[in-house]
């Protein structure tokens, strides 16, 4: 007697409902917030030269003002990206407010911040793919 067997393909579908990732991620960076507020630090008095304190304010800021700027993708294995448009076309008005009108007291002119997280669904887990370029320099930031 001759057995055939089916193979089944796995298909790899999202176990996230519909911006459970992007939750995430606002949770994520406005913990970093509130924990600067009770350092005692405000944007007022804040060290702007810090640029990676200034990724996560503005990032906080654009969440609570500019929700609709925050997108999110499916990238297979559990895995997300969420991530802030702040590309010309679409962009984030504070944003891109924060980026042409920023100017640190060395004098450095802030050329882009880019704002990417990657979100796993087994964990929860929300690990920081933001790029801050200040004169064709690259910093990743491993936060906000």
């Amino acid at each position: 007697m001759l057995l055939a067997g089916c193979a089944t393909e796995e298909v790899d579908a999202p176990a996230f409902s519909e911006g459970q990732a992007k939750a995430l991620v606002i949770e994520s960076v406005n913990d970093k917030a509130i924990l600067l507020e009770q350092l005692g630090s405000t944007p007022q008095i804040v060290d702007w030269g810090d640029r990676h304190l200034l990724a996560c304010i503005s990032a906080s800021y654009s969440f609570t003002y500019e929700r609709e700027f925050l997108k999110d993708s499916y990238q297979g294995d559990g895995v997300w990206m969420v991530w802030i448009d702040t590309t010309s076309n679409g962009a984030s008005p504070l944003l891109n407010s924060v980026m042409e009108g920023w100017r640190p007291p060395d004098g450095d002119t802030l050329h882009y911040m880019d704002f990417r997280w990657l979100v796993y669904e087994n964990t929860g887990t929300v690990l920081s793919e933001g790029k801050t370029f200040i004169y064709g320099d690259l910093e990743s930031r491993h936060y906000c």
